[in-house]
Order: structure tokens, then sequence, then C-alpha cells
């Protein structure tokens, strides 16, 4: 602050400040000045500024050089306490009395800092250079610390500047070592310097054992903690970056080869998977438990990123494919294989990693949409040749099972619930068209034994499916055996009852499929069939989830027909 007397800006400090400041003499200087400063017969503000410019040029001098200005260090570490006390001191007198603080020297410990903290800078060198490496580039820091700290600590701790120095070392080196974080874009990178800062650099620096007290004052631990989140941060993000483009590159290279007729049975490019999400964590074990925890929770989201991704450009790949027979079954044999591929990824994880139940059933639920792909790509082939046998062989329903049985025996569907469930799904819906669209042409048959058939066959298709699911896997919803009830009914009542569990179960039956089954049932009075219709209109919705609907694409073309009119 400035002092508040008159003064004569033109009064100069006096050849005994001169004199002083030349052999160094700082703390002689301030005494000088302070006494001249009394008598108003200098201007002290000016001459404290020269003493300050004159001692951080030593300061800088002994940075270089310090065999040759220790003495004069000495002086300088002398002024600034004096001048620290001189402050304190004036604080004291202006809260007793209404007097005005004079020149700050307070101002010296800030300016001291500067200057330290610029020569530091300067020593420090720059990364990159040239073709050095990282590790090369903390070991010239280690040379620095020897030098910096082992060299001129001694000397500064006698001197009482020790504390400010590390300090200023510490800032230094953490604000060069942050600039180098940011310039990385490899995890491998940010844990060396991660394990650098928070182990070797702490445990180089404290090793000076005569120094420890006055280095475990100086440091700052709000700076160490605050670089250290920053660098935590900095390597998650170059884990996940590097982990999801190592993986996004499996999926291109699967994909690319997904259509070639000579690539294998599928997985042989899925096998990197494994090995892409272990070796991060094989590398960071000295990061510490919780950092090494944290990277083992990034592997199962990883994994769910990757299965998510594949199963959207698995769905782009495969709209561009042309479909035939041959190829059909060498692409979805692929998928699956990849399904069973990503199940045992999961299970050996699983062994070296904590799995949340949470994050099981989302895996899951993934690696069934891989399945459903798979599934809709083979349908895409079967369906047309499916429609096309039922056009001209409406009654040939053991020819669906032994078709489908052909086409899948090829396939290995362990474990693939998805795929099983999917074209079990739509098997059953194209007998159950076949089956409805021709009800009328029963009515006034003689082949009635259709029914039977269609009842036999229906059950031997969920057989087929339901033996790739295995024993432990819950029954195939089966809308024959439901349709099957109400045909075998004894009586009205028997039907009733049969209709409304039929309804409940299959919400998305429309009045013009009752309409067909009770064709089919032959000799249903027109109150008996508006009372059944009545249940369609009056039932309520079945409580569980419905995860496939059977009748909501089948159109049969039939007159609507109201309550009254049925």
């Amino acid at each position: 602050m400035r002092s508040t007397r008159p003064r004569n800006p033109q009064t100069p400090p006096g050849k005994d400040l001169k004199a002083l400041l030349d052999g160094n003499k700082f703390l002689e200087a301030c005494k000088h000045v302070n006494e001249q400063e009394k008598s108003n017969s200098v201007d002290a503000e000016s001459c404290y500024k020269e003493i300050a410019n004159c001692m951080w040029k030593v300061v800088e001098v002994f940075l270089s050089d310090s065999l040759h200005s220790q003495d004069a260090l000495k002086q300088v570490a002398e002024a600034v306490k004096w001048g620290t006390n001189m402050h304190r001191d004036s604080l004291e007198k202006s809260f007793d009395s209404e007097c005005t603080v004079r020149w700050s020297h307070k101002e010296w410990e800030a300016q001291l800092e500067s200057c330290l903290i610029k020569a530091m800078k300067t020593a420090i060198p720059s990364f990159p250079s040239g073709d050095r490496t990282l590790s090369e580039h903390l070991s010239d820091l280690e040379i620095i610390i020897n030098s910096k700290v082992g060299e001129h600590g001694p000397f500064l701790k006698e001197v009482g500047l020790l504390v400010t120095y590390i300090k200023c070392f510490d800032l230094c080196i953490l604000d060069h070592l942050e600039a180098v974080l940011k310039d990385c874009h490899e995890y491998e990178k940010c844990a060396l310097l991660y394990l650098w800062v928070t182990k070797h650099y702490k445990r180089k620096i404290m090793g000076f054992s005569d120094l420890h007290v006055e280095i475990l004052e100086a440091q700052d631990p709000l700076l160490h903690s605050t670089w250290t989140l920053k660098a935590e941060e900095k390597f998650f993000k170059c884990v996940t970056d590097c982990r999801r483009d190592r993986l996004n590159r499996v999926i291109s290279s699967e994909l690319s080869r997904l259509h070639l007729p000579t690539f294998g049975k599928g997985c042989e490019t899925f096998l990197e998977i494994f090995q892409i999400l272990i070796s991060t964590i094989d590398d960071i074990q000295e990061m510490g438990d919780s950092i090494v925890r944290k990277v083992q929770d990034t592997c199962w989201k990883d994994l769910h990123w990757f299965i998510n991704r594949y199963v959207e450009d698995l769905k782009t790949e495969l709209q561009k494919e042309v479909r035939d027979s041959g190829n059909m079954n060498h692409v979805v044999r692929k998928i699956l294989g990849n399904c069973h591929f990503l199940r045992t990824i999961i299970l050996a994880l699983a062994e070296r990693y904590t799995l949340t139940e949470e994050m099981g059933k989302v895996l899951k639920a993934e690696i069934q949409k891989i399945e459903v792909q798979g599934a809709r790509h083979l349908l895409a082939t079967c369906l047309p040749v499916i429609k096309n046998h039922f056009s001209e062989n409406c009654t040939d329903f053991h020819w669906l099972r032994t078709y489908l049985e052909e086409n899948l025996n090829v396939l290995d569907m362990t474990h693939c619930e998805g795929f099983v469930t999917t074209v079990h799904h739509r098997a059953c819906m194209e007998c159950l068209r076949a089956f409805l669209l021709t009800s009328r042409r029963w009515l006034y048959s003689t082949e009635k034994d259709v029914i039977s058939v269609f009842i036999r066959e229906g059950k031997q298709l969920q057989k087929l499916f339901q033996k790739r699911l295995g024993p432990s896997f819950a029954p195939l919803i089966n809308p024959f055996e439901s349709i099957a009830d109400i045909l075998q009914a004894n009586d009205f009542e028997a039907m009733k009852c049969s209709v409304a569990y039929f309804i409940n179960i299959h919400s998305d039956v429309r009045g013009e499929h009752l309409h067909a089954i009770m064709d089919l049932k032959g000799s249903v009075k027109r109150k008996e069939r508006k009372a059944i219709l009545q249940l369609l209109q009056n039932g309520s919705p079945s409580t569980e989830e419905v995860h496939f609907l059977f009748f909501d694409d089948i159109t049969l073309g039939r007159r609507k027909l109201c309550l009254c009119c049925c």
C-alpha cells in the first residue's frame, strides 16, 4: 500500500543504500530505508522496490549457479523475513489505532514465488521434444529433482526458504505434467503419469530425509488431489476410447467377412474381444485397487456397448444381403456362433470380475437381439417358401416341420433363446394362417381328420423347438393346444371356458379368428356364437407380459359381423 505521508518524489535513495545493495546487504538496506522513512527523507516505496529487484536478481543467479551466491541468498532470506515481520507489525498497529498501513512488504513473498516459478519453468524441458519417450522425459525430471531439491535443499533449509522453494517446485512440476496429460491419448501413458506423480514423485521427493519436515509443510494436498482427479478422469476416458476403437474394428472386420463362404463358422474375429477387455486391467495393477475396480466395471459397460453396436450394424449389413438359401444358413450359423462366443466371454469375465444381476440381464437381452436378427434373416428366406407351399398344399402341415428341421439341423442353437423363440413364433403364425384361412373349406369337407393332423403337427412343432432350448427353459407358448381345447370341447360351457382362457392368453385375437375356429368346430348355434363373441368384447387383458403376438398379423378377409348378426 502507498504511504499517505507527503513526500518528495525527487528524493534520491542515497549513496548509503546503493552501497548496501552493491554489497548484497539487503537486510541492512531495509533497516536503513526504514530509518530514513521515519524522517520523510526518502521515497520508501521506491527504495523497497529497488531492494526487491536486486534480491530477485540474486535469486535467479542462485538458481543457475548456487556456489557463487549462497551468501547473497542468505541476505535475501533475512530481508524477506524482516519484511514479513514488518508487515505483521504494521497490521497490528493499524488494528490498535487509526494509522494506515504503509508499503506492504508482504508482496515480497509473492514476488519471490513468482521469481522461483519463472526460473523453474525454464529449467523443465518441454515435452514432446525430439524423439524422446515419456519414460525418458520422466527420467529427466528425476535428474531435475536431484539437482534442484537434492543440491539446493540443505542450504535453502538453512536460510529458511526451503518451504517456499518446494511449494513453487511442486506447482511447476504438476502444472507441467498436467499439460503433458492433456496431450496424452493412450491410457498407458496416462497410467505412467499417474503412477509417477502419485507414487514415484512423492517417494523421490520425500527421500531427502533431512528435508522431510519442510517438504511435508510445503506440499499442498489440494493441489495433488486435484491433479490426481484430473489424471483419473483422463485415464478412464482413454481406456474407454481405446477399447471401443479396438472393439469397433472387430465389428468392422466381422461384418466385412460375414457373407464370405470361406470364412469359417464365425468367432474368429470375436476371439479378440476377451483379450481387449482384460489387457487393460492387466496393465494397470500398480495403480491401486480402487482404480482397478473402476476399470473392471467399465469392462461390462464396454462389452454392453460392443453388443449394442453389433446389433445395429448387423441389422444394417443384413439388409444389404442378397438372400439365397445356401448363403442364408452360412450367415445365420456365424451369427449364432458369435452369440455363443459372447456368452462364453461373459462367463469368463464373470469369473474374474463381479457381474451385477442387473448388468447380466441387460447383456442377455442384447445377445438375444442378435439372435433375433439371425432368426429374421433365416425367416426372410424360409417364409416365402412356406407361404408358397400352403397356398398349394394347405393341409400338408407335416411338411412345415420337415422343412424347418432340414434348415435348423445345420445350426447350433444351444442356449439361443431369442433365435429359437422367434423362429418358433413365425412358424406357428404361418401354420395358423393357413389353417384359419381354409376353415370354411373343412366345414363342408369330408376330410375332418385335418383338424387332428393340425393339432398333432402343432405339438410336434413345439417339441422341435423346445428340445433346442433345453429342459430348464419354460415351455414355449403353443396356440395349437388352446385351439385344440376349443375344438374338442364336449359342450358349450366347456367351449366357453376354453375360449375365455384362449382370449386371456392371446390378447391379439379378433372376432374373425373366433369365427374361423367356430367354423372348424361346426354345429355352433347362432346364440352360442354370439355368447362366445361377447367374451371377446367383455374380456380383460392378461396381466402377464406378452412377448409374441400370434394373431395380430393374420387377416382372414371375412366380413365384419356385429354381435346381433353373427
